[in-house]
């Protein structure tokens, strides 16, 4: 029965299949489902689940925040809840997408008013939570040593530092001049303007998966 309950019909890879563009293989879809399935034995991912992944990720650091914007970026299903479906159409955004589709992703973890565009308070918000989560395991540059500092940055980067509210344009520009915010949201800990600390988590290619 535990068997059964680790294994989608082949219908259903199928039709996976088809809603993600052909991302995953029908047997990467059924190793992804078992991963998902042994993690998640509810059959969803809570925000807890989510908390404890990057946590464990970072034991030194403060994730919760972090994790409760990254858990919006996933689509909901009706029961607004992610099931393995809307997990496997995210990763297929996030670990095979096209550049733009990484970057809409990105702009809607950002975006908390759902307005179309960041407030320079609501991106504050968010890059705190990304500093108190990777704080202790890196060196800013003194220019980005601080939240203020990095949001300050990041404006500045489009040319129109007094500008109060960011387009979806003006974000692929950000990010195109401070690969920094994207690396970030990557924990990534690449980033030239950060110095891994002497006990640096793994870099994220190496977490491969929050269920893997």
């Amino acid at each position: 029965m535990g068997e059964a309950n680790t294994k989608l019909k082949d219908s259903a890879v199928k039709q996976l299949a088809l809603s993600t563009q052909g991302t995953f293989t029908e047997q990467e879809i059924q190793d992804w489902f078992k991963g998902f399935v042994k993690n998640c034995p509810s059959g969803h991912l809570t925000i807890e689940e989510l908390v404890k992944v990057y946590s464990d990720f970072f034991p030194d650091g403060e994730a919760k925040e972090f994790a409760e914007y990254v858990y919006r970026g996933f689509e909901k299903n009706e029961f607004g809840a992610i099931g393995f479906s809307e997990f496997l159409k995210a990763l297929a955004v996030l670990g095979r997408g096209s550049r733009e589709e990484k970057l809409e992703w990105a702009f809607f973890i950002f975006d908390l008013e759902g307005t179309g565009e960041i407030g320079r308070k609501n991106m504050l918000k968010v890059v705190s939570a990304m500093y108190k989560m990777v704080g202790p395991y890196v060196n800013w540059n003194e220019d980005v040593n601080t939240p203020q500092k990095r949001v300050d940055k990041l404006f500045k980067a489009t040319g129109k530092g007094r500008k109060d509210n960011l387009t979806f344009d003006d974000f692929c520009e950000v990010v195109k001049q401070d690969p920094g915010i994207w690396n970030l949201l990557r924990c990534d800990m690449s980033d030239s303007d950060i110095h891994p600390a002497p006990e640096s988590p793994p870099n994220s290619e190496q977490e491969e998966s929050i269920v893997q």
